[in-house]
């Protein structure tokens, strides 16, 4: 980009000075026989943000001439910009001396080609000084006129009259608005105060007669800045500057030094006006098209942005296409325009892929956009020294906003339920800190319930396989009421047999009674025995306590003393917990012992009764019989016993799923206690909505395992109907999918396993909607263009973040008046406090944006020659103009930055013509 823009980054803040005067100055006390080298050098001891000054004396530019001398021999490199200033005292402006305005001045800036200095001062000296008389002037002409008696005697005989030396204000407005000079002078007036207008009752002269005549405000008086300004936006919208109004070293002594010989910054001097221009006469301009946008009086530089967030420059370095001189990035807004296919994507999209590759591709992939043709390499040059490459896997860790071309309005136009506008908004929400951490926590909330409903699941299929198992050994074992019928003839046989034994009545009722004791006794051992069994495998498993959550203990002298304390308890539980079912067990060993001993004891009553009924052998065979089948009744009551358990246990497991499965809507319904929807912005309103994802339940779940043509009606009804009215429904929605899959009443696809069907089934199937109202619309009925900018809002305006911002041709996706009358201003705001870069077709996001940096694109072509490369660039600021020059082959060199927006722009001259006279200035 060499030998185009002496400013290649465009508009810039720096300190301008436009009122100074010099030693020759009709009103200054410099005094002293070396007063101009001392002058001289003070000035190049200015500040060093001050970058523009004004030589600004009193009806004459001879003081000009000199420093420009001064200049000329090498001095004074500390300044880019040096005006020729001429100041004149109001005359009695308005009709009738009430209205006399006191001590206000005119300062007249010229516009002077430096290379042509003696020529642009003879003609303004013959052109328009001598073209205003002067009241009361003739009697001090020797003096005046005399360039040589101005600088030896310093104009003292005229500062006595100085009051008296008032030209004709009327005559001054007639020259600067003449054919000669009408683009080449910009007006200020200058008071001290200008809110002590209004004692004087000089508001009408001023309101009336010359604030539309002018460009700008001079003020002297630091500590009334912002009541003066404040009383001048009463009357418009132009800036206001601030200057010391320097007359002497009183206040210019800038180049005193210490006892080191370092040179002191001046204790008076605070000129802190800030202009973001060139420092040229285009530049000076644009404080009257934007006046609140380029001029600030402050004392720290504005707009100033942290040197990790702030692209510094670009370059290319795949150079069989592409320039590889570096391309410099402004801090504020950088705008990229060109025709078509002249490299500007292919620059913005490989800044952001150079930067954040993670960005880049979620964007194009959330709109399905590819990349053709990748580049080679490619540079990102930070503010803070650090540099991010293309493709280098070890770039350091920065972040940028990147919205591809169309990207909005694909978003938009999706007909997905959850698509990238929930992800947008969730996060723009996810930057109040409450609701993070609410998120972080929804996240372990979230896979805690899964994790029951896993175990639960397992836990539901191994007893429906014990309940079938069951089943099956009752079925072996027998049929429950036929055993009942056999040993109720069995009973009636016995006691016929006994009755015709000669065994005792009370014998026999002594035999039955131990019978029994003697079957419930060894029940009750076999039982005991298996619990001690169980109990002895209970005693041996591991006292865990869940340490998942301590890696977010983020102090590691901490987390190492949780650790140990976790360790030292599990050691002290474990122990207790051994020693505790230890004792269980002994207790139960006592009882199985004294069990045994009533066994042996019952049995030994038993046989010497059983010797009386062996005796006869018909009762002894049928007493066999009904013992047998009284065993068999024992065991199947015992086994329904345990399947009606089981069966329990079911129902109880089944319960807990469908509870489990329903609080997913009760964790996810927290979302709006943990963030203030009404804090992010003053025009946007958010909430957040809990839904049943019904589209995906029936995609994901039903129409995947269940086949529509076996199921009955209602039961098709039932699954692809539903509609999530309340958690309780829901809970028992999910019971009787449960019991209906494990029972085999809905029909799964071919070889699919129940557990497969259920583990699938039992998740969560809620999602948050997050809605966002703006200017009473919600998003969903917003027109396109509406739609949009909203996102373009929710994806900038709301991201605490301060990283660049990247857009490809945003007029794509939002209409003209959005364009103009929403996006502009978002984009003047935004660019204060975060870099932007944006490919544009559009002259309103240029101009009407303001942008600090254009940078124009081309490709080789017939009619578009480059100087080497197929693709090329060169920047400037708005202000940079540059006349057409044909002799020039390459055409991003003919013509300056201000031509290009015009002939690359469909409507840039039209444009410039609507920012030119925004505030109907009189030019």
């Amino acid at each position: 980009m060499e030998n185009y823009s002496k400013y290649p980054k465009g508009s810039e803040w720096r300190k301008w000075d436009l009122h100074i005067h010099t030693p020759v100055s009709i009103k200054q006390n410099y005094g002293g026989p070396d007063k101009w080298d001392k002058f001289i050098d003070a000035l190049e001891h200015l500040p060093k943000e001050i970058k523009v000054i004004g030589i600004n004396d009193y009806y004459f530019i001879d003081g000009y001439e000199k420093v420009m001398e001064y200049k000329r021999e090498g001095r004074l490199d500390n300044i880019d910009k040096i005006f020729p200033v001429l100041e004149f005292r109001i005359d009695t402006f308005g009709s009738g001396n009430e209205n006399k305005l006191q001590k206000i001045n005119l300062h007249i800036i010229f516009d002077i080609d430096e290379s042509k200095i003696e020529d642009e001062v003879r003609k303004i000296k013959k052109e328009f000084i001598e073209q205003i008389p002067i009241t009361k002037l003739e009697k001090h002409k020797t003096k005046c006129l005399s360039k040589e008696n101005l600088i030896i005697e310093g104009g003292n005989d005229l500062h006595k009259g100085f009051s008296d030396l008032i030209p004709p204000t009327e005559k001054v407005f007639e020259l600067v608005n003449n054919t000669i000079w009408k683009d080449k002078v910009f007006l200020l007036l200058g008071y001290k105060e200008w809110s002590n207008l209004e004692k004087n009752n000089q508001l009408k002269p001023l309101k009336e007669d010359l604030y539309e005549k002018v460009s700008a405000f001079f003020t002297s008086n630091s500590q009334t800045l912002e009541k003066s300004k404040k009383w001048l936006d009463e009357y418009g919208d132009k800036a206001l500057l601030h200057s010391c109004d320097i007359h002497g070293f009183d206040i210019l002594d800038t180049a005193e030094k210490n006892k080191d010989g370092e040179y002191l910054d001046s204790k008076a001097y605070h000129c802190h006006t800030w202009i973001k221009a060139d420092p040229t006469f285009e530049g000076l301009k644009q404080i009257a098209y934007e006046p609140t946008e380029r001029v600030v009086i402050q004392e720290t530089k504005p707009d100033e942005k942290k040197l990790y967030d702030v692209i510094d420059k670009v370059q290319f370095e795949d150079t069989d296409s592409f320039m590889p001189t570096e391309i410099q990035i402004n801090n504020n807004l950088t705008t990229i325009i060109g025709g078509k296919s002249t490299g500007k994507s292919i620059l913005i999209r490989n800044i952001a892929k150079s930067i954040d590759k993670v960005e880049f591709n979620n964007r194009n992939k959330a709109v399905n956009i590819t990349e053709n043709k990748p580049l080679r390499g490619f540079k990102v040059f930070w503010n803070d020294g650090q540099i991010s490459e293309l493709n280098n896997q070890n770039n350091p860790d920065k972040r940028v906003i990147y919205i591809p071309q169309s990207y909005l309005n694909r978003i938009v136009e999706s007909d997905e339920t959850n698509t990238a506008v929930d992800e947008i908004i969730k996060d723009v929400l996810l930057q109040d800190e409450d609701y993070s951490n609410w998120n972080d926590k929804l996240g372990e909330d979230l896979k805690q319930n899964n994790q029951s409903i896993r175990s639960g699941v397992s836990k539901l299929f191994e007893l429906f396989e014990q309940f079938k198992n069951l089943t099956k050994e009752i079925k072996e074992v027998g049929d429950g009421e036929g055993i009942a019928k056999q040993i109720s003839k069995l009973k009636k046989e016995v006691k016929e047999l006994q009755e015709k034994s000669d065994i005792e009545e009370e014998e026999l009722a002594r035999f039955d009674e131990l019978s029994e004791r003697i079957r419930k006794s060894r029940l009750y051992i076999e039982q005991l025995e298996s619990d001690i069994k169980v109990i002895e495998q209970i005693k041996e498993e591991a006292v865990e306590i869940n340490t998942s959550s301590h890696e977010l203990i983020q102090l590691s002298k901490t987390r190492l003393e949780i650790n140990q304390l976790v360790e030292k308890k599990e050691k002290e539980y474990s122990k207790d917990w051994k020693e505790s079912v230890g004792k269980k067990i002994s207790s139960l060993k006592e009882k199985l012992s004294t069990e045994r001993k009533k066994l042996e004891t019952d049995k030994s009553d038993i046989d010497s009764l059983s010797a009386k009924v062996k005796d006869r052998k018909a009762l002894a065979q049928k007493t066999n019989e009904l013992d047998e089948e009284r065993k068999r009744e024992d065991l199947i009551k015992k086994l329904n016993k345990e399947r009606e358990e089981i069966a329990e246990n079911i129902k109880s497991i089944t319960g807990k799923l469908a509870e489990f499965v329903s609080h997913f809507y009760s964790i996810m319904i927290k979302a709006k206690d943990h963030v203030d929807l009404e804090s992010f912005d003053e025009e946007l309103q958010f909430d957040i909505l809990t839904v049943f994802s019904k589209s995906a339940f029936q995609s994901r779940f039903v129409e995947q395992f269940f086949d529509g043509r076996k199921l009955r009606g209602e039961e098709w009804d039932f699954l692809t109907q539903f509609e999530f009215k309340s958690k309780e429904e829901y809970r028992g929605f999910v019971k009787k999918i449960i019991n209906q899959t494990i029972s085999g009443k809905l029909p799964i696809r071919g070889n699919i396993e129940k557990q497969e069907v259920l583990d699938s089934f039992l998740r969560n199937w809620f999602s948050h909607d997050y809605q966002v109202v703006y200017q009473g619309d919600e998003l969903e009925d917003m027109s396109p263009g509406k739609k949009s900018f909203v996102l373009l809002r929710l994806l900038i305006d709301l991201d605490h973040s301060k990283c660049p911002i990247l857009i490809d041709q945003p007029e794509d996706d939002l209409d003209n008046r959005s364009i103009y009358t929403q996006v502009v201003n978002f984009l003047r705001e935004k660019k204060k406090e975060r870099q932007i870069i944006i490919v544009t077709h559009n002259p309103n996001l240029v101009l009407g944006a303001d942008a600090e940096l254009i940078i124009v694109a081309n490709q080789e072509g017939n009619d578009t020659q480059n100087r080497k490369y197929h693709f090329e660039y060169v920047s400037g600021s708005i202000e940079f103009t540059k006349k057409q020059n044909d002799d020039i082959d390459e055409v991003l060199y003919k013509r300056g930055v201000q031509e290009h927006i015009c002939e690359i722009l469909e409507g840039g001259e039209e444009a410039f013509n609507k920012r030119k006279n925004k505030y109907s200035f009189s030019k």
